[in-house]
């Protein structure tokens, strides 16, 4: 299984970026397809403290073939720029990461 992998930073407003991720901009990623979408908040570290990122979205794909045609998408296109957008108005960042299930 192919995955891709986006991690935010916390955002200077987080009630602003959660309502807009929910209603905007998931639905941009959810257009998007063969992919299966799971988002985690970031609580902490395993000892407590601050984790580096506040979110974590996770799409899955039945394989890198399908992976590598949704990342040539207009819909995906459209995602990403919305993304571009999104953290430049809420003041964090995403990393986006490629990997695979090992076997």
């Amino acid at each position: 299984m192919a995955k891709l992998v986006v991690l935010y930073t916390k955002p200077e407003d987080i009630e602003g970026f959660d309502e807009y991720y929910r209603q905007t901009h998931m639905p941009l990623a959810r257009r998007i397809a063969g992919a299966r979408w799971s988002l985690t908040r970031i609580t902490g570290t395993p000892r407590g403290g601050e984790a580096p990122y506040f979110l974590m979205a996770q799409a899955s794909f039945d394989s890198d073939e399908v992976m590598q045609s949704a990342l040539m998408s207009p819909e995906m296109r459209e995602t990403g720029k919305d993304a571009a957008q999104m953290v430049q108005r809420f003041g964090n960042q995403a990393t986006m990461l490629l990997g695979s299930d090992l076997q």
